[in-house]
């Protein structure tokens, strides 16, 4: 459910033999000190890094591993102040040095190909990691500042889903809507941002998995087949500022992550409801039209035109505007149509898009907390 985060342990007092094991010489700057990590990777701020599908999944994938070549960094750093600095809201915190840690957690706990997603244990994992590593104490590490957070899952569905991009039409709050095609769509406000994409496409695309193209042309209509990986998330570029209900509060520390774990799954949901989705397609009615002619079509359009309209007036508007004496006959040809319609749209993309959140969601959370 974390992927990217940023926080800061203030006074961390890293040893020297951890500097020399995991840091560069430091760079001089203002009289302050500042080490990098030996390890710092790159990855594009505007790519998800989530990079394979689960082995379990299809193992006609071809996956490869190889150095990134991003726009931005995701990096750990240790600043030794020349002198004592205090924080916006409290000026007087007396902070000496501070290790900053900007990394893809669940890229940290899985691997470099992987799409899983992470849950409570293997977050607290990570941490312990880090802590284990800089030889951080466990309360020190926990009371972590964290400054930016990246919430998400990934929901994996049968091919036919694949058209519900153009369904989500704006988002409560987030005026800026940025559109990828039909692959993908990005509502922007001042703080954070909501994306919905085809997350396989994404992959494919930016060549996380399958670079031969050789391989590429054989697996991927394989893959294809059976397969759509719709990717949710949330962005969030400064936490102090997130202004989506009281959940600032519950995601500024490291351990107030962990201790609101199943309340920031259930955000999750709640900014999914702030959605506005335009229904107009179910699995069954495309595959009804796909690859047909216009006239399977026009059956949609006037499925449509029924519902909009609403089938009471529909049938007791118009039809008696028809020709009286084969108005029986079109009552029940109408009837007919529009209630197979109907029955093919009950299980639309909206339902199976809810259920399997809330599943996924369920799946992540900490039973421990409940």
């Amino acid at each position: 459910m974390v992927d990217r985060i940023k926080f800061s342990v203030d006074n961390a007092n890293l040893q020297d033999a951890i500097l020399e094991k995991y840091f560069f010489d430091p760079i001089n700057s203002k009289g302050s000190k500042i080490y990098y990590f030996k390890n710092n990777y790159n990855i594009d701020e505007e790519e998800d890094d989530e990079s394979n599908i689960d082995d379990n999944e299809d193992d006609s994938i071809i996956y490869s591993s190889y150095e990134s070549k991003y726009k931005k960094n995701l990096y750990i750093k240790y600043i030794v102040y020349a002198k004592p600095k205090g924080l916006s809201g409290n000026p007087n915190a007396n902070i000496r040095n501070e290790l900053i840690v900007h990394r893809n957690f669940r890229k940290d706990f899985h691997r470099e190909a992987a799409i899983d997603d992470l849950d409570y244990k293997q977050f607290k994992v990570v941490i312990n990691r880090y802590a284990a590593m800089f030889q951080i104490d466990e309360g020190r590490m926990l009371k972590a500042r964290v400054t930016k957070l990246e919430l998400g899952v990934t929901l994996r569905f049968k091919s036919d889903m694949e058209a519900i991009i153009p369904c989500f039409i704006s988002c409560d709050n987030l005026p800026e809507k940025v559109m990828y095609g039909n692959t993908g769509v990005t509502f922007i406000g001042s703080n954070y941002s909501v994306s919905f994409y085809d997350k396989l496409k994404r992959m494919l695309d930016s060549r996380d998995i399958m670079r031969n193209q050789t391989r590429r042309a054989i697996h991927e209509p394989m893959i294809r087949k059976n397969n759509f990986w719709l990717r949710y998330e949330i962005k969030i570029e400064k936490v102090s500022g997130f202004n989506f209900g009281n959940y600032k509060d519950s995601m500024n520390t490291l351990k107030r992550i962990l201790d609101n774990w199943n309340s920031l799954g259930d955000m999750l949901y709640k900014m999914y409801e702030n959605v506005e989705f335009v229904d107009f397609l179910s699995p069954a009615i495309e595959v009804d039209i796909k690859g047909k002619s216009y006239g399977a079509l026009d059956k949609l359009l006037i499925f449509t035109g029924i519902k909009t309209i609403r089938e009471k007036e529909f049938f007791t508007q118009f039809i008696p505007l028809l020709n009286g004496s084969k108005q029986s006959f079109y009552r029940t040809h109408y009837k007919k149509f529009y209630e197979d319609f109907v029955e093919k749209s009950k299980n639309g993309y909206q339902k199976i898009l809810d259920d399997k959140l809330k599943w996924k969601i369920k799946k992540l959370k900490n039973n421990e907390l409940c």
